[in-house]
């Protein structure tokens, strides 16, 4: 059952509480108990493809372990978060991956099989490193046995990794990304030529993104369905409706959530991200919101120093940061200062 070691930490920690009051009154101390130790922080480990990865996207790269949601999350909480995620990997890679025993210092089977906490990013390259473009444009006209193929050999190694990771670790808390959207008129992600297919058959701009959204129903569709079958199985973190309400509400912040590549997140998109997954943990009672909130706040007023001294680091938009009430205002505080803003590359 998952969230027994969890408790199991709990109930040390409250237990030792109670013992050191204990001693403290028989030795008439009341006033003067014994110092309760911290528990050991939580484990955390990432895993999956360049998304979760983190290193296309966070720019500059130099502060991947501040925009980087992976990295976020970590810091925010306290954690000791690793991150065992491969740029390119397919669900076919990331399966052999986790069967793999320990090999080097990397430790990841010892890693998986001990984490508390699990997250992964996987799916999108399913569908992106297999003639994207093609299989849009056939499924725009009607022709949908590329996308049914590449979903259904998605789906079976997508089973097997979670069943394995239920097998090694079936006290983990499991976190799974959905893919997002990231198809618009302009986006870099498809070539001109597709664009014009599509536009050579009626569709319009609006009809374009919504050709994504439908794919992209088919191959999230994996996730749900199998916790539907696996009730408990995971908590979904649903990346693909929260950067879609968004692009719908600001249509520029919204393209804003993509790095200039088109495919993975930028500084935004991750910090996104890592909101929802914090909410997630949250909700799980697996953080504490106070003391993430006022560790975001003093991530994102660094780096405001850090990176924008003399434009974007102004008392107003430290006071900005500093009065968020929630992890997502503090998100839209620094983004919103710092936009038009180009950092400071340091060495």
């Amino acid at each position: 059952m998952r969230f027994r070691r969890t408790i199991a930490i709990l109930l040390t920690v409250a237990f030792a509480a109670v013992t050191a009051v204990s001693v403290a009154v028989l030795l008439g101390e009341e006033k003067d108990t014994v110092p309760v130790p911290e528990p050991e922080p939580m484990l955390i480990t990432f895993w999956g493809d360049s998304i979760a990865e983190g290193v296309l996207g966070p720019s500059p790269l130099k502060e991947r372990d501040s925009y980087a949601y992976f990295a976020v999350v970590g810091r925010d909480n306290g954690y000791i978060y690793r991150n065992r995620s491969v740029s390119g990997h397919q669900t076919s890679h990331m399966l052999e991956y986790i069967k793999r025993p320990d090999e080097n210092a990397y430790m990841n089977d010892t890693l998986l099989r001990t984490s508390d906490i699990i997250h992964i990013s996987i799916l999108g390259n399913d569908l992106l490193q297999n003639s994207l473009g093609s299989m849009v444009v056939n499924y725009a006209k009607g022709n949908t046995a590329s996308l049914d193929s590449n979903v259904a050999r998605a789906r079976a190694n997508f089973t097997r990794i979670m069943d394995y990771i239920e097998e090694v670790n079936p006290d983990a808390f499991v976190m799974i990304n959905t893919v997002y959207n990231p198809m618009f008129e302009g986006s870099v992600i498809l070539p001109s030529s597709c664009i014009d297919e599509m536009h050579a058959i009626g569709m319009n701009e609006e009809e374009i993104r919504a050709t994504g959204t439908a794919m992209l129903a088919e191959l999230n569709g994996i996730i749900f369905d199998y916790l539907e079958e696996h009730e408990n199985a995971y908590v979904v973190i649903d990346a693909e409706k929260e950067f879609d309400r968004i692009f719908r509400e600001d249509e520029e912040r919204g393209k804003g959530l993509l790095y200039n590549d088109g495919v993975h997140p930028s500084n935004e998109g991750h910090a996104v991200i890592a909101d929802l997954i914090q909410r997630a943990l949250e909700k799980a009672g697996l953080a504490d919101e106070a003391k993430a909130l006022a560790n975001y706040k003093k991530l994102r007023t660094e780096q405001l120093a850090r990176l924008y001294a003399g434009t974007a680091d102004t008392a107003v938009n430290r006071a900005r940061i500093a009065d968020a009430a929630s992890v997502e205002e503090v998100t839209d505080a620094y983004f919103r200062a710092t936009d038009g803003y180009t950092p400071v590359y340091y060495d």
